[in-house]
């Protein structure tokens, strides 16, 4: 049986009532289904039935795929399988939840999910089964352990229906099985697509594996330019593997210019981080063969680069103008793994701007909806289905200052509230029962418009006078990046990591709503550690762990700014464990950690739970890097700096600095939230 990956129900234009030997006769309330002229099944239910498609072929069917609708103004089609294969044919039970549903067949099951967390799965075996709604994380943590297992059918049941999440593992898995044919039928088209899913959301191993079919012809023509840009973006995050493929063409002068310096370069970075003993061996006979090729100036210069060396971040929305992304779309269109109300930097405002209550109701306007540009702002708004003039939001955005205006009317249909606020504004909030004029329109008022009606409504209600704010000057061009630091001493002195704030032309180091100016005051680039100074009030400097050092296995609590926007009310934690007390290549220096990290980490505290810190995020490891030989996948391998290394960075700049012992035992959140009182986001515009 072929493979396909299959559109939403009532996207197909071709739905029917005959195909092959199976037919559908009746009408609302008595429809017979029929196979070769006999009568199989009877619904008495329905409004309308149909045949939606048919598997292997339409001229070979042996499931059939039925169309049920239930009427109404607000379910979308329910689906069952009509078992050729079976004797006499078995009409299975029906995949329905009132939401429209996407499916897809492989040889041996096909799935159905509506995207909201509901799957089901049909086998010959089973029939159709709905599986226990879980979480996407769950999801992908289920399809990870079967895919490692070898379990593909189950595999793909948890792994397909999160491909659009924004968890990058589900869509690379994905392309993994897709372009080794495991669980389906081999498809390097396929396999790409998932693959950049995977890519767009930061993921290295996924741009090396793009970069492996350019670089092969998989699926596309042998493009070695291509393959090197993709291998590149790999490499620049820290992928061993597309480091040595990327220093192998340099060298070989495929798709680049041949130099054997740079691949020099190149190899002596992946010795460091490939992790297959195969793969490691010949980077190693590799550089061994580039090394006498190069001057002692050059090899020399070349150690040198290796050696400082640090990986990129990758983050998905750093500025307003990323929202662009969704124009010409719905606002509830995934975009990276995200709805546009879900992007950090947006839904933080957001909720800032039109408070908690009004920003739980956006996940109900799902109805129709837009977004365009309209002279420098992008304007959105989006409704409830059936309800569009009872509860919708309409706001609008200014692509370089991020203020925001509009209107949300929301709650029951006989009790609405609307709320008019922006992000300069007092917000103004009112019952209503009827519409009235001032109903918000962004078509027709346009942000200029809500901006005037804004200014009306505050000096009609009596709120505090409001004037409209001047035009903001646009922030410096260039590129914006945001890592962690955490406050050493009263006088708001601050360690984070040295590429945090390498070439930053401005430093901006914010907590909640407040922001000073900082300035580098040490930094040692072999250790990645930097200590800056910034003028904000009310930080609580932290404490170091001061005798036993911790221990594999002790819990421990990261915080920090993981993909933070232009504002953010407070970090983020995650919680883990240490795992070994040494880096890639044994480096003493480093501590790993099983804490979920994450762009925009990078430079935070990592606390014991007695509240003391015990290391400094520096990195993660992207996983995978064998999965194509072993199926092995390595999950949440992250690295911090030793407590021990920051503070003979800080004796070595003369830094005060508080110890203690860690003798008291806290639940996590206690430490998260001691330890919040003492972390800033750090903004670098380069």
């Amino acid at each position: 049986m072929a493979t396909a990956l299959l559109p939403t129900s009532g996207a197909k234009a071709d739905l029917v009532k005959t195909l092959g030997p199976v037919s559908i006769q009746g009408k609302f309330g008595n429809f017979q289904i029929l196979v070769n002229g006999q009568v199989v099944a009877t619904d008495r239910e329905v409004s309308t039935l149909f045949i939606d498609d048919a598997f292997p072929s339409h001229d070979h069917p042996e499931w059939v795929l039925l169309s049920y609708g239930r009427g109404g103004n607000f379910c979308d089609a329910a689906y069952k399988i009509l078992n050729l294969r079976t004797s006499p044919p078995a009409l299975s039970s029906a995949a329905d939840n009132c939401r429209a549903l996407t499916y897809m067949v492989t040889p041996t099951q096909l799935i159905i999910t509506d995207g909201a967390g509901d799957i089901w799965f049909y086998t010959d075996s089973g029939g159709m089964e709905k599986a226990p709604k879980l979480t996407i994380e769950d999801d992908v943590r289920r399809g990870t352990d079967a895919y490692k297992s070898g379990d593909f059918d189950l595999a793909l049941r948890y792994l397909w229906p999160s491909a659009a999440s924004k968890d990058p593992q589900a869509p690379y898995l994905l392309g993994l099985m897709w372009h080794l044919g495991k669980g389906v039928d081999r498809d390097y088209k396929r396999a790409k697509e998932f693959y950049e899913a995977a890519a767009a959301l930061g993921y290295a191993p996924a741009m090396f594996r793009v970069g492996t079919l350019y670089a092969n012809g998989r699926g596309v023509a042998v493009d070695f330019v291509t393959a090197n840009s993709w291998y590149r973006r790999a490499a620049d995050l820290g992928d061993g593997s597309a480091q040595y493929n990327l220093g192998l063409n340099i060298l070989a002068g495929r798709g680049a210019a041949k130099s054997a310096k740079e691949a020099c370069f190149w190899f002596l970075l992946a010795t460091e981080r490939l992790v297959d003993p195969h793969d490691l061996e010949a980077v190693k006979k590799n550089l061994e063969r580039t090394l006498p090729q190069l001057s002692d100036t050059e090899l020399a210069e070349v150690r040198r680069q290796a050696l400082e060396w640090q990986p990129g971040t990758f983050s998905l929305f750093t500025k307003a103008a990323d929202l662009k992304a969704w124009i010409g779309k719905h606002p509830f269109s995934k975009v990276n793994g995200f709805q546009m109300s879900e992007v950090p930097e947006l839904a933080v405002r957001l909720k800032l701007v039109f408070g908690d209550k009004a920003a739980q109701s956006f996940p109900m306007m799902d109805g129709p909806g837009s977004v365009a540009e309209q002279d420098g702002w992008l304007v959105v708004n989006t409704c409830q289905a059936h309800f569009c003039d009872k509860v919708h939001f309409d706001f609008a955005v200014e692509l370089q200052s991020y203020e925001i205006v509009g209107c949300i009317r929301y709650g029951d249909f006989d009790r609405q509230t609307e709320v008019w606020s922006g992000t300069n504004f007092t917000p103004v909030s009112r019952e209503l029962v009827t519409l009235n004029e001032d109903q918000c329109d962004i078509h027709r008022l346009g942000p200029e418009g809500i901006l005037a009606t804004l200014e009306r409504l505050a000096l009609r209600d009596n709120a505090p006078s409001v004037t409209k704010p001047p035009k903001p000057v646009p922030p410096p061009q260039g590129e914006r990046t945001v890592g962690t630091g955490y406050v050493i001493d009263h006088m708001t002195s601050i360690v984070t990591n040295a590429h945090v704030v390498k070439e930053c032309r401005a430093i901006s180091v914010r907590r909640s709503q407040t922001a000073a100016k900082g300035t580098i005051i040490a930094s040692d680039t072999r250790n990645d550690l930097a200590l800056i100074r910034a003028d904000l009030p009310d930080l609580t400097p932290i404490y170091f762990r001061e005798g036993r050092g911790i221990r594999p296995a002790e819990s421990v609590v990261a915080l920090g700014y993981p993909y933070a926007g232009l504002l953010s009310t407070m970090p983020q934690s995650s919680t883990g464990t240490v795992t070994a007390l040494a880096g890639i290549g044994d480096d003493t220096r480093l501590m790993q950690i099983s804490a979920p990290i994450q762009p925009g980490n990078s430079g935070g505290p990592i606390f014991d739970l007695s509240g003391n810190v015990v290391g400094t995020v520096v990195s993660t490891l992207d996983a995978i890097a064998i999965a194509e030989l072993t199926g092995s996948v390595p999950q949440n391998v992250n690295f911090g700096i030793k407590a021990s290394v920051v503070r003979d960075f800080l004796d070595s700049n003369g830094v005060i600095y508080a110890t203690r012992a860690s003798t008291e035992k806290l639940d996590p959140a206690d430490v998260s939230e001691q330890g919040m009182r003492s972390v800033v986001m750090i903004e670098c515009t380069k």
